[in-house]
């Protein structure tokens, strides 16, 4: 079946598109030069029409993007996940430059998912084995997830806001629960040095203290035991 529409993004490798969740006539695209290796990112907003695909808008980025979520309260704006370890939200009246800036990763963010029913959150995987819950309105993630490896996608529950899944590439899905505390990741590194207890020897290891002295009952005098 031949496609309807075609839009080349010249220069960029698309690795998301998101249909608008308020018009079907508007999608977006992340992309990154080079397949994402290296290179920076390019958001596209584009318009659909019985004349073909128009670019609304577009933003430029200094690091590769790979996913992208249209919020849930504002038609006019996005996140992206960025190869920085960043999340930048964008609003397409605000010319060039995000208007909010998450970074809390330590390596690539490979997935953002808006929350469809609370409306109020999002959510990040990322290469550096976490998921964060996020507010749109600050800085600072809410939650953090500790994953342990490396994780391409999360997503919200479409029909309840506190369910998350998540893979990773340890071969697991995993299904958290919001409602109750995270469990503690399954991957664990060896103390430093500086923290590890020091062991302490043993009761037949440690030398028996000298007897006390002995006093003589004549002189009234102490001696030493041989």
């Amino acid at each position: 079946m031949a496609s309807m529409l075609e839009f080349r993004t010249q220069g960029f490798n698309p690795y998301a598109v998101k249909y608008s969740p308020y018009y079907d006539s508007r999608i977006a695209v992340a992309s990154s030069a080079n397949f994402g290796i290296v290179g920076n990112g390019r958001l596209f907003a584009l318009g659909l029409s019985a004349q073909g695909i128009q670019v609304e808008k577009s933003f430029d980025t200094n690091d590769a993007l790979y996913d992208l979520a249209w919020s849930e309260i504002n038609e006019n704006q996005l996140v992206v996940a960025c190869g920085d370890g960043s999340i930048k939200l964008f609003d397409l009246g605000v010319n060039d430059f995000p208007v909010m800036n998450f970074h809390e990763h330590k390596r690539e963010t490979f997935a953002v998912c808006w929350n469809p029913v609370t409306k109020d959150s999002f959510v990040s995987s990322s290469w550096d084995g976490t998921v964060k819950i996020w507010s749109p309105t600050r800085n600072q993630s809410i939650t953090t997830l500790p994953i342990g490896n490396c994780t391409y996608s999360t997503s919200f529950c479409p029909s309840n806001p506190a369910l998350i899944s998540a893979a990773s590439t340890d071969s697991h899905l995993r299904i958290y629960d919001l409602r109750t505390p995270p469990r503690p990741s399954t991957t664990s590194c060896p103390p430093s040095p500086s923290t590890r207890r020091r062991r302490r020897p043993s009761p037949a290891a440690q030398p028996s203290p000298p007897p006390p002295p002995r006093s003589s009952p004549r002189t009234g005098t102490s001696t030493a035991t041989p």
